[in-house]
């Protein structure tokens, strides 16, 4: 999941081969290589503001706030003027973080940074010219802290609404009365290709009927792959977005939509940009990226009625629409040829608690999940997935080595590897850990279909309650918790006595979730009676 776009390409002066292998080097994770290619290139051009501004999006990524901050502050130093990288400072968050004290610190201020933004653009009006180019990172970290963005979300939109007034595009077609026929309906993700995103939810559009629906389908030029054009195949029209964004606003107002539904916003900045503008008669997004946009022109919020807890309404700037049936279209998964152990270069004996989450997912209040599991079971292994920056596994590390160093050696770890393969050591797993407070979606599915039970314990927000939707639709809740020490024991009882009876009862009854008419049925009915409303 991206939190920022890449690195600009080279522009110009002796920096420009430095700053196309620290792209090169920032594109790969090589977070160490690519801060020294740039502190290269400074100390022959310390005047460099973008160089000192590129720095500290590396030095972020790196969890090296001090860095970040002092390479930020000299770009602002050289360029005062640049209001983008004042909001870059206000919304400082590093991916990983080392304890809850640290979460509700940067959170406090970031909400004092942004307050103080806003009462500055007010006093004294400023512009940001070209959002889609100078704004490259916004809120994407924050959904992990099991916190209630709502009121960080809607500070963030505002300070943007006063420095992006251009953002506020309202589309021709909406002055004008809706042509009769069916409704004009589309989707939108940068990632609504082989993806995540593409994955949850890029068979529904072309699955529905055409009859109901126009089916419209937006892909960003710079996101089609063989998947995406799978899909565009099955639809009624299909519209390229640039990655320019007056241009892709001009294209989507140019599709005359009825309603758009943005499969997630959040993950790509252009997508909580989109939210300013009024491109269709209904604007709405989805539990692609769980938690409320803030943003003022999103309407709706399509989520699950399993997956919703008491009073979730209040965590949504959005109107929430709690479904009565998961609004996904996932498809089934083949079984891995090689489940052994060893041929997967995985430990040959122990038990197996796999938690192959990107790092910044896993939250300090799940670290005591982790040590109750080995602590409970003297022959467990937890496996974790360190394929990202190296300075995410290092700072997992020492968060964990720092409270329970005993446990450390029985810490094992996976790098990316094909699907196929994968899959395949999900199914050697012989328990899914579910993380919290924030869970997983695809990858709980994944595990289901290959036949790997999950043990989850619901928080009191959208964003770690997708399992228990899914749990709760196939019938099987012998993996939802209570509390944390349900969610060892059961953790530890399914890896035991209870493994081979949940292996039968995830076989039987995960194809509920998988290929569903029913899934695309219901948020079908739904979009065009949110149309319909709207009229």
């Amino acid at each position: 999941m991206p939190a920022d776009r890449p690195l600009p390409a080279a522009q110009h002066t002796v920096g420009d081969a430095v700053l196309a292998e620290a792209q090169r080097a920032y594109a790969a994770d090589q977070l160490v290589d690519c801060a020294a290619l740039l502190r290269g290139a400074l100390r022959a051009q310390p005047a460099r503001a973008e160089l000192w501004a590129l720095l500290a999006r590396v030095e972020l990524q790196r969890c090296e706030l001090d860095a970040h901050d002092a390479a930020l502050d000299e770009a602002l130093r050289l360029r005062p003027d640049q209001l983008a990288w004042r909001l870059r400072a206000a919304l400082r968050c590093p991916p990983m973080m080392a304890g809850t004290a640290q979460i509700t610190r940067v959170r406090a201020e970031v909400m004092d940074r942004l307050g103080a933004l806003e009462a500055a653009l007010r006093a004294r009006p400023a512009r940001i010219d070209d959002p889609g180019r100078q704004i490259a990172n916004l809120s994407y970290y924050f959904v992990y802290h099991g916190e209630d963005d709502r009121p960080l979300h809607e500070a963030m939109h505002r300070v943007i609404g006063l420095a992006c007034p251009t953002l506020a595009a309202r589309a021709p077609h909406l002055d004008r009365p809706r042509p009769p026929g069916p409704p004009r309906v589309g989707f939108s993700s940068p990632h609504y290709k082989d993806h995540t995103i593409g994955n949850l939810f890029g068979g529904l559009l072309p699955a529905m009927d055409p009859a109901a629906v126009r089916r419209v389908g937006l892909f960003w030029e710079d996101a089609v792959d063989p998947r995406a054009l799978g899909w565009a195949q099955g639809l009624d029209e299909v519209v390229l977005l640039p990655r320019d964004l007056p241009q892709a606003m001009a294209r989507i107002a140019g599709a005359r939509l009825d309603l758009l539904l943005q499969l997630d916003v959040g993950m790509d900045p252009w997508t909580a940009l989109l939210g300013h503008a009024r491109l269709a008669r209904v604007q709405a997004t989805t539990w692609g990226h769980p938690v409320t946009t803030g943003a003022p022109q999103v309407d709706l919020f399509f989520s699950m009625a399993a997956a919703d807890p008491p009073g979730a309404q209040a965590h949504f700037t959005e109107r929430l629409v709690s479904l009565p049936l998961p609004n996904l279209c996932f498809a089934a998964q083949p079984q891995p040829a090689v489940t052994d152990r060893v041929a997967l270069g995985l430990p040959p004996t122990g038990r197996l608690y796999g938690c192959p989450q990107n790092l910044f997912k896993l939250h300090p209040d799940f670290d005591a999940a982790l040590f109750g599991v080995l602590d409970a079971d003297p022959e467990g292994l937890v496996l974790l997935h360190g394929g990202g920056p190296a300075a995410w596994r290092a700072a997992l590390v020492e968060r964990l080595g720092a409270q329970r160093p005993d446990l450390l050696p029985r810490v094992c770890w996976m790098g990316r590897v094909p699907k196929d393969r994968y899959l395949a050591v999900l199914a050697a797993l012989d328990v899914m850990l579910d993380p919290f407070p924030f869970g997983g979606g695809n990858t709980t599915l994944e595990a289901l279909a290959v036949g790997t039970p999950v043990v989850t314990l619901p928080p009191p927000h959208l964003r770690g309650r997708l399992a228990l939707a899914f749990l709760q639709h196939i019938g099987w809740t012998d993996g939802v918790a209570a509390d944390l020490g349900d969610y060892v024991r059961r953790a530890v009882r399914l890896a035991g006595p209870g493994r081979a009876a949940a292996q039968v009862a995830m076989r039987a009854r995960a194809p509920a979730l998988f290929d569903q008419p029913t899934f695309v049925a219901g948020l079908q009915r739904a979009l065009v009676e949110a149309v319909g409303a709207a009229r």
